[in-house]
């Protein structure tokens, strides 16, 4: 059974800012660290594809940042820049996306459950200025598309991490035969070797 709850809430200040925040909990059959290995190797990727450039797994760590362009809702271009505040595997992973007039902070939890992992997932939208969030039924709206896009998006991460510790199994065990196998090679080569050179001694005795 997946154990999923949604929760939002609205914060307003007198330095006209307004907070948003959105939080979605689901048990998943795979272990924490499996899942922290894969989205971090999913966030590798994707800023591969986006920026042209080669990373590792060791660059996605707290204080990576870039900036990108790209378009608003109403078409406009801006500049938006992501940040990781936060990194430790297994338990926690934090972003920051920030723009013009609003900051989104994306938080992940992992624990333990008795299905494998218990992963929330928290959405916070900071507006500030002339930015407002939508009001009455289109605010309602909003929430639930965003709460059931969130569901489905990690119902989709947890099939894509089963698959990708399959394949890393997989992979680990390739590399284990290989290693067996150059192991065996070069003790064959050795042994034959050792016989060519006691058959010489032979020879000249």
């Amino acid at each position: 059974m997946h154990d999923e709850k949604g929760k939002e809430s609205r914060e307003g200040t007198a330095s006209c800012t307004e907070t948003m925040k959105i939080e979605v909990t689901r048990e998943m059959d795979v272990r924490p660290e499996d899942f922290y290995d894969y989205m971090v190797e999913t966030i590798r990727q994707d800023i591969e594809r986006q920026l042209d450039v080669e990373l590792t797994v060791d660059d996605i760590r707290p204080g990576y940042t870039h900036r990108i362009k790209k378009k608003d809702k109403q078409g406009n271009i801006e500049r938006v820049r992501y940040t990781i505040r936060e990194a430790k595997r297994p338990e926690k992973f934090i972003t920051v996306f920030s723009s013009a007039g609003r900051q989104t902070k994306i938080t992940y939890l992992f624990g333990p459950s008795k299905k494998g992992t218990k992963l929330t997932y928290c959405t916070e939208v900071t507006l500030s200025g002339n930015q407002k969030e939508p009001e009455g039924a289109r605010r309602t709206w909003s929430e639930f598309s965003s709460r059931t896009r969130i569901s489905r998006q990690m119902s989709d991460a947890e099939i894509g991490c089963q698959k990708f510790v399959k394949e890393r199994e997989k992979k680990a065990e390739k590399e284990e035969r290989e290693r067996l196998a150059k192991e065996r090679k070069e003790a064959r080569e050795q042994s034959k070797k050792g016989g060519f050179s006691l058959f010489k001694k032979h020879r000249q005795s």
